[in-house]
């Protein structure tokens, strides 16, 4: 995401703290009248910005812009990925999973998960429609089991970070149509998959019969 001009992030700062700010409660210090209009009226024209009566505040899609920024810059920053990973089991104890082909870690073998949409109601929701589009199964429920934080490092420094939301299921293998690029794989064929993969796939064997677990996990990459 493109840096903001300084008079932008002070303008979104002043009203990150403030439900409403008058005119010149909103410019910074020595600057400019005419710079400050102008970079006003960008944040209006980006509809981040409205004048409401004499006062101005955040609109809808700039309560949601600032909820990404870090309060201390007014900037963007970079936040940790929420997904849901969902292992499929056969009557086989076979797993249902799919070689990645994109970064990162193109090439492993990685169990059904992305990324939750803003459009989804629930989490749930957002494991079942990952399952049908990544698998082509169309399933009526799934059970949460469980919650993993993933975090990737490299050089001492987290580099990527993931909070998954764990859900199982069991089908008959002869009652699903799958898509192409999924297959059944043995347990041990997965043990070299992406770290949440990897993770998951030894919290199985460890915590699938607790009520509900929590887990954290953090892998260097070399």
């Amino acid at each position: 995401m493109e840096k903001r001009h300084f008079i932008q992030r002070h303008i979104l700062g002043v009203l990150m703290d403030q439900e409403y700010a008058r005119f010149r409660d909103m410019r910074p210090d020595n600057v400019d009248s005419n710079a400050y209009s102008y970079h006003l009226g960008v944040l209006q024209k980006e509809k981040l910005v409205q004048k409401t009566n004499n006062e101005y505040t955040l609109t809808v899609p700039g309560l949601a812009y600032v909820d990404m920024l870090s309060s201390e810059t007014a900037e963007p920053r970079q936040q940790p990925k929420i997904m849901t990973i969902i292992v499929i089991e056969n009557e086989h104890g076979q797993l249902l999973a799919h070689m990645k082909d994109r970064q990162p870690f193109i090439g492993k073998l990685t169990f059904p998960c992305g990324k939750l949409h803003m459009e989804d109601i629930s989490v749930k929701q957002a494991a079942l429609r990952e399952t049908r589009e990544k698998t082509g199964i169309l399933l009526p429920d799934l059970r949460h089991v469980g919650d993993c934080y993933v975090a990737v490092t490299y050089d001492h420094k987290v580099t990527m970070n993931t909070l998954m939301h764990v859900f199982y299921t069991r089908v008959h293998s002869m009652s699903v149509t799958l898509l192409p690029h999924v297959s059944w794989y043995e347990r041990e064929e997965l043990a070299a998959g992406g770290p949440a993969t990897k993770r998951v796939l030894r919290l199985m064997n460890e915590q699938f019969n607790a009520h509900r677990f929590f887990d954290e996990y953090s892998e260097a990459l070399i």
